[in-house]
């Protein structure tokens, strides 16, 4: 038991700690994550979809997921309106 406990240990300590934020943004710019953030920032650049995938190493799909969650954080309902209130918030 000694060993497998060691070894946990030396794995645990090379993973970094889960940081759970409380009273953490659930709507707004302050809710985005880094890479909702990036994916709106390469929108904002005129970037579709493929473009995004391709310079965030991700797929077209996963470009959607995270538009699809700012459209929701942000109250927004299409690309335009993202790319305004980019250009509003920078």
């Amino acid at each position: 038991m000694g060993l497998v406990r060691n070894v946990a240990h030396a794995i645990l300590r090379y993973i970094p700690p889960v940081v759970i934020q409380i009273g953490a943004a659930s709507s707004g710019w302050a809710s985005l994550t880094p890479s909702e953030r990036d994916v709106v920032r390469l929108v904002s650049e005129g970037l579709g979809n493929n473009d995004i995938a391709t310079r965030l190493f991700v797929s077209p799909r996963t470009v959607q997921t995270h538009l699809t969650h700012v459209y929701t954080k942000l109250g927004l309902t299409s690309r335009v309106q993202l790319a305004q209130e980019a250009a509003r918030h920078a």
